[in-house]
């Protein structure tokens, strides 16, 4: 199952602004850039967490340095992987890993752009522009890759917990959400442009 919904949560992102082998390269000849502030990074990116109680409360007591090193493990793969099949599906698998952890999309792609940023202050003081701006290009790329694939397997994995409770398939989930949605846009229309 793994395979199939990485593949089909790939296929809907456009070529033109997918993670390019030139992209790897960049990613990879600075690899090190990255890894000498990790300890920045994962201070601050855990001090967020950590001081912020619905975030907190996803961990349990003593967990923080396994997760900790487990991101930071993360980091030193992403920034050497080929980004082969395995390692998206790897990723795929993280949107299931949230569902059992308690942590939501909004939390994720809130805390992805922290570290973005955190690499934007540390690229743009560190590094020329010259060389600086393909090293971010690169990293947005993957960050939407990474956005997309944990953020829509959470969804798909999240329908089918539901439809395996309640036996109703994911084609009658998205036509009763659809009807639900349209009535939630008629009481919303007061939002339309």
């Amino acid at each position: 199952m793994l395979p199939e919904i990485t593949e089909r949560i790939l296929s809907q992102i456009p070529d033109s602004i997918k993670l390019t082998t030139d992209d790897i390269k960049i990613l990879h000849d600075n690899k090190q850039f990255v890894l000498d502030r990790e300890d920045v990074i994962f201070e601050r990116f855990f001090d967020i967490l950590l001081n912020f109680e619905p975030t907190k409360n996803v961990f349990k007591e003593g967990e923080v340095p396994i997760v900790m090193n487990v991101f930071k493990r993360w980091l030193k793969i992403t920034l050497s992987s080929e980004f082969n099949d395995e390692y998206w599906q790897w990723q795929t698998f993280v949107g299931l890993v949230h569902i059992k952890r308690g942590v939501t999309n909004n939390v994720f792609i809130s805390m992805l752009s922290v570290v973005t940023e955190m690499l934007v202050e540390e690229v743009t003081s560190n590094v020329p522009n010259e060389a600086g701006v393909p090293i971010l290009k690169a990293w947005l790329k993957l960050s939407r890759t990474l956005g997309a694939l944990i953020s829509e397997s959470y969804r798909i994995f999240y329908l089918k917990a539901v439809e395996e409770v309640t036996s109703i398939d994911e084609k009658l989930l998205n036509r009763i959400s659809i009807l639900a949605i349209d009535n939630l846009l008629k009481d919303n229309q007061n939002f339309r442009i």
